[in-house]
């Protein structure tokens, strides 16, 4: 059955694709003003994997909402408490950002897509 993916979602992750790409690049030596003369290709590359991540989002979501899959507050404080260690920050500051940024429903969303992921690996059989 086709999905079709918004616009504004696939243009969200088409950036985060070609963001990761950056940063990726630049850790690995690449001046950034070559980074930056190559951003057309970057986002341009970005477009088939972010048009698959947007479906499998889509997907997920759905499976989520029909088997009534959610993220309690709990585990929210656990994964932000994973990325705080990650990062040697206090887990109440890595919060405090997230909520400025307007991230934090996006982190319980991911949280989300993977509960629902797991579920379906969970009952998936292999003919």
């Amino acid at each position: 059955m086709p999905i079709e993916v918004p616009p504004t979602m696939l243009e969200s992750r088409r950036e985060a694709i070609a963001a990761d790409a950056e940063r990726y690049l630049v850790m690995r030596g690449v001046p950034w003003d070559e980074v930056q003369k190559s951003r057309q290709n970057i986002r341009d590359d970005a477009a088939s994997a972010a048009e698959k991540k947007a479906r499998a989002s889509i997907i997920l979501e759905a499976i989520a909402k029909r088997e009534g899959i959610a993220v309690g507050e709990e585990e929210l404080a656990a994964e932000i408490g994973r990325i705080a260690a990650a990062n040697k920050m206090d887990p109440a500051e890595v919060r405090r950002r997230l909520v400025r940024n307007e991230r934090i429903e996006g982190l319980r969303a991911s949280l989300r897509e993977e509960k629902a992921l797991d579920f379906v690996v969970e009952r998936a059989r292999v003919r």
